[in-house]
């Protein structure tokens, strides 16, 4: 669970996460809108867009002098993590593929306009050549280059400096939660809709809602990193196997 920080003064905290917050945004903004049009950022743009979702809050950690498994970055709970994991997939997988199918057709613009069959990734995966190499592979890209630095920006700085902010807590499956993980999941969903504005991608706040609660009951991002990523490449597995 999230450790509070105690002794700062709410304008310090509010004043603390807004400036973190926008500044990251707009050079995360500038770097993902402008890096392609030179030629030696094209390739690079997404990538380093995700740069300051790292080093900002990184920077206001380190002058704090706190340790890093205040905010996430610890494998403590490394058994937990795995099992919240597997537990979360398992029930939410299948409806999500089912959803996706039903009312998802036609909102992502991934790989494929259609979805045939929500389970048809297991066809494409055992009869595809390279598939599984191919997963696995995405999953590593998704953890390390996605997920993480956007877990750790979050999950990890934002969430736990707003739970200092915000007292009040209720018990959420096992576990106490606040108004931080409300709000950290509508800012999470704003980023993505100020990247790419569609209005389907504010629907990211309700999976984020469930790597808050994985931040909160482990006490590390090791379960919503895992999670995330999964979540990122299951949805582009699901449009690959729209002919399966």
């Amino acid at each position: 669970m999230s450790e509070r920080t105690t002794g700062e003064s709410p304008p310090h905290l509010i004043g603390e996460v807004l400036a973190v917050t926008v500044l990251a945004w707009v050079i995360s903004l500038l770097l993902f809108k402008f890096g392609r049009n030179f030629s030696f950022l094209e390739s690079y743009g997404p990538l380093l867009a995700i740069a300051p979702l790292i080093y900002l809050p990184l920077v206001v950690i380190l002058l704090r002098q706190e340790p890093l498994a205040r905010y996430g970055l610890t494998f403590s709970s490394a058994g937990r993590a795995l099992g919240l994991t597997a537990l979360a997939i398992v029930i939410v997988f299948p409806p999500f593929a089912l959803g996706f199918q039903t009312y998802g057709q036609g909102l992502f613009s991934l790989e494929s306009p259609r979805v045939r069959s929500p389970f048809g990734w297991v066809s494409w995966l055992l009869h595809t050549p390279y598939a599984w190499s191919w997963l696995l592979q995405s999953l590593l890209i998704q953890f390390c280059f996605v997920a993480l630095p956007e877990e750790f920006f979050y999950r990890g700085y934002l969430q736990a400096r707003l739970n200092a902010l915000f007292f009040g807590r209720c018990r959420l499956f096992g576990t106490r939660v606040g108004a931080a993980l409300l709000v950290t999941s509508a800012l999470f969903a704003l980023h993505h809709f100020l990247i790419n504005p569609l209005p389907q991608r504010l629907l990211v706040f309700f999976p984020a809602l469930l790597f808050s609660w994985l931040r909160e009951v482990t006490g590390s991002l090791l379960a919503p990193g895992l999670f995330h990523a999964s979540c990122n490449v299951y949805t582009i597995l699901l449009t690959k196997a729209s002919e399966g």
